[in-house]
């Protein structure tokens, strides 16, 4: 039945006993079996703590302690491997006893025969193993919904956050062009501007973590991310844990989304916290551009520059045993309340989303130490980017704007109006659809909310569309998981921008969409 090696503790106070069952077990055909005999109860259940092990077998009766005091006190620490108890005569009084203690079996000494063994531990073993994944799937199902629900939370919070950051960033832009540059007043709303496109990527951090934000890959420099990071651990990690950080200033540029380099850098820390949190410790944390040209095969690797960050700890370590699933989801060594399981399995995922590879290194008692491999890009044309000195896209069409937050319409309204746009304000999409039926040769772009009441901004376009067909529209939402910009184009949406918008942001999608309708129409 199987091809690797089959451990087996026994525990029974006769070694005559335990001499019968190990000359059975041998008999077995096929079979590679290690017998590990104990005479004491307490001595087994030491080395079973200790060591992997198959299958048990316990002797009903063992002076001192019963079985089903034996059981319990291995289920009790959350051992759930196969148990089988061994009595000089089975009846249905004992068969229940060492059912509720949890042994999954139970056999008369007697009737042991090499087949019967055989046949006993197979299914015994097998019927563990399929318990065990239903309550892995069971536990898997409650996270699943338990993030479901945290990301239906998270949405909403976006939404609302994203409207009311839109307001105090474009105030705050006004603002800037307002006042003369280096004055104590331009400083201060400088101050809130940054605050505010901090609050943000805040947003978009809660995006990401429900899934429910569109991972963009932008040329990204990794070291101000480390550094983010680590000013936002350094303020909730003890004082007594000493942290060390040696970021390469100049490391080069890698394509990535920035909320989840982000996420990496968090959930490392993280990690090398937990290892030295119990008697204070040291987290090393470094950064540093490096070309490869060797060890690939190791580092499964093409040759190249690579962004390494390296995050080391001195804490507890990891055992051998354990290196090779700590990147599987669930998997924890932590005690119940200190994690999920998912931390590493999230970092492991990112990384390769990210063309990576991580490595881990570990010495029980000493530390572990952790390697991110992101490739960093040699080259690459900043065609997102405007020229620095490049003047922002103006235009003097007809705009009609539709959002039934007012101090967002107020907002947006100044923001093209500065660009020499003409625009026409509704909070109402019906009054909006009323406005355009009117007179819809007037308008020369719709600028349209996501989520607004009575009627939303997809089902608001898909109307004004029917009433006339080459109109352009363009939806800005602070959160939809209705829509997303593949959805917006296939209903005929030109544009689409998630909220807080900056200006120059709406300025450069404005003045695409009305220069690509002007080619079209040419």
């Amino acid at each position: 039945m199987k091809e690797k090696k089959t451990i087996i503790f026994a525990i029974d106070d006769d070694p005559g006993d335990l001499e019968i069952l190990s000359r059975i077990l041998e008999e077995i055909p096929g079979w590679d079996i290690e017998f590990n005999p104990f005479t004491k109860g307490e001595e087994c259940i030491a080395q079973v703590a200790k060591r992997p092990m198959d299958v048990l077998f316990v002797d009903y009766y063992l002076g001192s302690a019963t079985a089903p005091e034996i059981i319990s006190s291995l289920r009790k620490n959350n051992d759930n491997r196969p148990i089988i108890v061994l009595t000089g005569k089975g009846n249905e009084k004992i068969a229940a006893e060492i059912t509720r203690a949890g042994a999954n079996d139970y056999l008369v000494k007697d009737e042991l025969t090499p087949d019967l063994l055989r046949r006993t531990i197979s299914n015994t073993i097998e019927k563990v193993m399929a318990l065990q994944e239903k309550a892995m799937l069971k536990k898997q199902l409650q996270e699943a919904q338990k993030m479901e629900a945290i990301g239906t939370l998270a949405g909403g919070i976006a939404h609302d956050f994203n409207n009311i950051l839109f307001p105090i960033i474009g105030m705050a832009e006004m603002l800037l062009e307002d006042l003369p540059l280096g004055t104590p007043e331009w400083e201060n709303v400088k101050g809130i501007e940054t605050a505010g496109k901090r609050g943000a990527e805040l947003v978009k951090q809660i995006l990401a973590f429900s899934r429910q934000h569109e991972h963009q890959f932008l040329p990204t420099r990794f070291q101000f991310i480390m550094k983010e990071v680590l000013k936002l651990t350094r303020s909730s990690i003890p004082a007594n844990i000493e942290m060390t950080q040696a970021l390469q200033n100049d490391c080069g540029m890698v394509l990535a989304d920035s909320t989840q380099l982000h996420q990496i850098g968090m959930n490392l820390i993280t990690n090398a916290y937990h290892a030295v949190q119990d008697k204070g410790g040291r987290i090393d944390v470094e950064l540093r551009e490096t070309e490869i040209n060797e060890g690939l095969e190791h580092l499964d690797l093409a040759p190249g520059r690579y962004a390494v960050l390296t995050v080391r700890d001195n804490g507890i370590g990891i055992k051998e045993e354990h290196l090779d699933r700590i990147f599987e989801p669930y998997f924890t060594t932590k005690e119940k309340g200190k994690g999920t399981g998912l931390g590493l399995s999230a970092v492991y995922g990112i990384v390769k989303e990210h063309g990576g590879v991580i490595k881990v290194k570990s010495t029980p008692g000493q530390g572990a130490s952790f390697q991110i491999f992101i490739p960093v890009i040699v080259s690459f044309a900043e065609k997102n980017n405007r020229p620095k000195g490049a003047s922002i896209p103006t235009g003097t069409e007809h705009i009609l704007l539709v959002d039934d937050e007012a101090p967002i319409a107020r907002i947006e309204k100044q923001m093209l109006e500065r660009l020499g746009y003409t625009v026409s304000t509704r909070t109402s999409s019906l009054e909006a659809l009323e406005a355009f039926r009117n007179t819809p040769r007037l308008y020369d772009l719709v600028l349209s909310d996501m989520s607004m009441p009575q009627m939303t901004g997809d089902k608001l376009a898909e109307e004004i569309l029917k009433i006339r067909s080459d109109i352009p529209i363009m939806i800005c939402t602070g959160f939809s998981e209705r829509i997303t910009p593949e959805q917006t184009e296939k209903i005929g949406v030109k544009g689409f921008l998630m909220k807080p918008v900056t200006k120059i942001d709406l300025a450069n999608e404005v003045r695409r969409i009305l220069d690509e309708i002007k080619i079209n129409f040419v």
